[in-house]
C-alpha cells in the first residue's frame, strides 16, 4: 500500500534513506541528522512530496521530493530526493503516485529525478512510460 508520508514515519524514512544512500557515498558521511530535518521540512509543508509504501504494518518504501521556485517563472520545480524500496514492486506505485501529484499540482512545472549508476534500468523505463524525459539532463559528481 502506498500513502502520504506522516510525522510518525520519520524515523523509518530516514533509516531507508540511509540504506539507500550508503553504499553510494563514496567516502562521504551520511548525516542521519541532516536527514531527518530534510524529511522533517518536506512534511512541515504541504508544498512538497512524501509517501511511503506499506508492506505488513512496515514502511518499506519512501519517496521524498522538495519544491522550489523555478527563477524565471512564477511556477516551481520538484526534485525528487529519495526514491527507495525494499520490496519489489512497490516502487512503481511510488512513482504513479509522484507523476499524478505533478499532473495534478498546478504549481510545479517541471520534475527531476536523479538515476543512481546500477540501478535497475525498468525504473527508467517506468518514468519514461510516464511521461518523463530521461535522456536530457548532465550530471556532474565530485569523488
Amino acid at each position: 500500500m502506498i500513502r502520504r508520508g506522516t510525522w510518525e514515519d520519520v524515523d523509518a524514512v530516514v533509516d531507508l534513506a540511509v540504506e539507500a544512500v550508503s553504499p553510494h557515498a563514496r567516502g562521504l558521511h551520511v548525516c542521519r541528522d541532516r536527514i531527518r530535518d530534510t524529511i522533517t521540512q518536506i512534511l512541515s509543508d504541504d508544498r512538497h512530496f512524501q509517501v511511503v509504501a506499506v508492506d505488513g504494518g512496515d514502511v518499506v518504501g519512501a519517496m521524498s521530493a522538495m519544491v522550489t521556485p523555478i527563477f524565471y517563472a512564477e511556477r516551481c520545480h520538484a526534485s525528487v530526493l529519495m526514491f527507495y524500496t525494499r520490496v519489489p514492486g512497490t516502487g512503481i506505485e511510488m512513482i504513479r503516485a509522484f507523476a499524478r501529484w505533478i499532473r495534478e499540482n498546478r504549481a510545479v512545472r517541471t520534475a527531476s529525478v536523479a538515476f543512481e549508476h546500477g540501478m535497475d534500468t525498468r525504473i527508467q523505463l517506468i518514468f519514461e512510460r510516464l511521461g518523463f524525459q530521461t535522456r536530457r539532463m548532465a550530471v556532474f559528481q565530485k569523488g
